[in-house]
């Protein structure tokens, strides 16, 4: 985790690591959205 309290590698936060496995598709799909905007790239 970075400083932020991101995942290096994936950039979620261990809120959203830890929920994947029982999330949608469109919770997940919402999840990948949240990631590229802190990485400023569009969805």
């Amino acid at each position: 985790m970075d400083e932020d309290g991101y995942c290096i590698g994936c950039g979620r936060t261990i809120d959203e690591i830890r929920g994947w496995k029982r999330s949608s598709d469109d919770e997940k799909t919402e999840v990948l959205s949240r990631v590229a905007e802190r990485q400023g790239q569009s969805a």
